[in-house]
């Protein structure tokens, strides 16, 4: 009963996270430029070069392209940089607003090895809490192989669960 609950849990993750990833480099590959072009023609482009402008099919395949922007900046900066405030430090203000355990293990993975780079740490991390948190459902909180595969089709096919694979707090929560 364990290797196949173990097998239900990879078997999904693995799959729901080569959508997500698909669903990713699509939208990137095809909306991103739009936005720009867009936002140049209404005057509301900023001054200068803009990331999305650079992105084309090629670059789009890299998953640091499609995800490594949003949160995952403020993350990346408290795992370098810890927390700090000072009066009328935006970027202080701005870490205030996420809770020190995920970014702390990052951290700690990066000082122990300075040669990985934030994004690939964080996202492999997030990998790996999110499948210890599925194997704990699967085995302590599910009865039966039928109900851990439904319970796997719900989780890794909700909207949100994209969050679990890239650096964000959330499968460190789940995990929890």
């Amino acid at each position: 009963p364990g290797r196949s609950r173990a097998s239900i849990v990879l078997r999904w993750f693995v799959a729901s996270r080569l959508v997500i990833y698909a669903i990713g480099v699509i939208g990137v590959a095809t909306f991103a430029n739009l936005r720009w072009v867009a936002l140049e023609q209404s005057g509301e482009a900023p001054l200068g070069e803009h990331p999305g402008a650079a992105i084309n099919n090629v670059t789009a395949l890299n998953p640091e392209t499609v995800w490594h922007k949003w949160d995952t900046l403020p993350y990346e900066r408290i795992a370098r940089e810890g927390y700090s405030y000072e009066a009328g430090d935006l970027k202080g203000e701005e870490k205030a607003g996420y809770f020190p355990l995920y970014p702390l293990t990052a951290g700690v993975v990066l000082k122990a090895v300075p040669s990985l780079g934030f994004f690939w740490t964080a996202s492999l991390l997030s990998h790996l809490f999110t499948v210890a948190a599925l194997l704990l459902i699967v085995t302590h909180l599910v009865s039966g192989t039928e109900l851990a595969e439904r319970v796997m089709a719900i989780m890794m096919t909700s909207a949100g669960s994209f969050y679990l694979s890239i650096p964000y707090a959330e499968s460190l929560f789940l995990l929890l």
